[in-house]
């Protein structure tokens, strides 16, 4: 029966149909062009399957957990590489309020230097700050050599370092992106629209020649850094850019990618006190835990918490031995998945260094040779990694 269906329904492509129309992104499907980039996050990607457009993912975490190293790994470097190996056209704002963007090129070096030479070089190191070791000839010539692939990266993406308020990120990215890759109807403005110089509603987005299967990645790191508006605070901030996120995500199929930091000092301490009693379950990111505005997980699609167990001076975690991957252990919670299942547990094995994330398989298993086999050698590397670059004094 199956092969008397029609290919197309109505003879009919994709293209033939307005953007936000279910049988434009049916038949894209149908043609392959649904499949999300790599982010290189196997494991979350068993429920993910990669970076999507139209999306809204939020990513949340504690201070010095290393969300943003995260966030960098999974949707800017693994999915630039993502898109130039699929031929797709691939546009990145990074609103960096947080880190700029010399930290992060050298940040990014480090993890170019150890993908082609396999020597981890720290970003302090790169920088020269750490005093007594300055960069060798050896290492100049590798760096210079991963700068090159860093340029590359940059040059794909808008960055945004001085942080402004939502309305300008909103219409900027309107106004100067997507009226340029596309075409945007609007509805006739109304008498007060017209007199306070605004634009009528939009209405239909429909991408220029050659931009039908471009993708736009906007990333804010991270959001309660926005810059105010007149008479706001921090929590109507929030609430103002995500509520134009969701504009952006809809209209245009834009992909979200938002860094919230967990708003926890006070169920840090009350997590802390209680722990012994109700054990390792009680970290574990919750909703509440995005204090500084709930707004952004209604909104978001995806909602991915961080939780770093040695933080928290465990030797064990949900059968993980913490004493073996110390701090070098993240978990990463999918407690939000309008897409697919959700209240997962995934595990990942952190390069402070060089931002790399690699997915540790059967973590929890008991008594397994395998995992210290495959990961004490790692951990020793990092650990006089740090002792080469970062000496204890005495």
């Amino acid at each position: 029966m199956e092969q008397d269906l029609p290919a197309l329904p109505l003879g009919k492509q994709w293209y033939d149909y307005p953007s936000q129309h279910f049988m434009h992104s049916y038949l894209r499907g149908r043609a392959g062009l649904n499949i999300g980039l790599d982010n290189k996050l196997d494991g979350l990607n068993n429920y993910l399957y990669g970076v999507h457009p139209g999306r809204y993912y939020l990513i949340g975490a504690d201070s010095g957990v290393g969300k943003t190293t995260f966030v960098d790994f999974a949707f800017v470097l693994s999915t630039v590489r993502a898109a130039e190996q699929a031929g797709k056209k691939l546009y990145l704002f990074y609103y960096s309020f947080e880190i700029s963007k010399q930290a992060k090129i050298a940040k990014w070096i480090s993890q170019a230097v150890y993908l082609k030479y396999k020597v981890r070089l720290p970003s302090e190191y790169i920088m020269g700050r750490i005093t007594g070791n300055p960069v060798t000839d050896e290492h100049d010539i590798m760096i210079q050599d991963a700068y090159t692939l860093v340029e590359y990266v940059m040059d794909k993406i808008t960055f945004i370092e001085d942080p402004i308020h939502p309305t300008y990120i909103y219409h900027s990215l309107v106004d100067n992106h997507y009226g340029n890759i596309g075409n945007i109807l609007r509805e006739e403005p109304t008498a007060k629209q017209k007199q306070e110089n605004r634009q009528g509603r939009i209405i239909k987005y429909t991408p220029k020649a050659g931009e039908e299967n471009s993708q736009t990645i906007i990333l804010v790191d991270h959001i309660a850094l926005t810059a105010p508006e007149k008479g706001m605070n921090t929590k109507d901030v929030i609430d103002r850019l995500s509520s134009y996120f969701v504009q952006l995500r809809n209209m245009f199929s834009a992909t979200i990618v938002v860094v919230q930091q967990f708003n926890s000092d006070l169920q840090t301490f009350n997590r802390l006190t209680h722990l012994r009693k109700q054990g390792a379950g009680i970290i574990l990111p919750q909703k509440l835990d995005f204090g500084d505005s709930k707004y952004t997980y209604r909104d978001a699609d995806v909602v991915i918490g961080l939780v770093k167990p040695s933080a928290f001076s465990l030797e064990e975690f949900f059968g993980v031995d913490i004493t073996l991957f110390k701090s070098y252990y993240v978990c990463a919670v999918l407690m939000k998945n309008r897409y697919g299942m959700d209240n997962k547990m995934v595990s990942y094995f952190m390069d402070p260094i060089t931002g790399l994330f690699e997915y540790i398989r059967d973590a929890r298993s008991a008594d397994n040779p395998w995992l210290e086999q495959t990961y004490l050698p790692k951990i020793q590397e990092l650990d006089a990694c740090q002792e080469l670059f970062f000496p204890k004094h005495q």
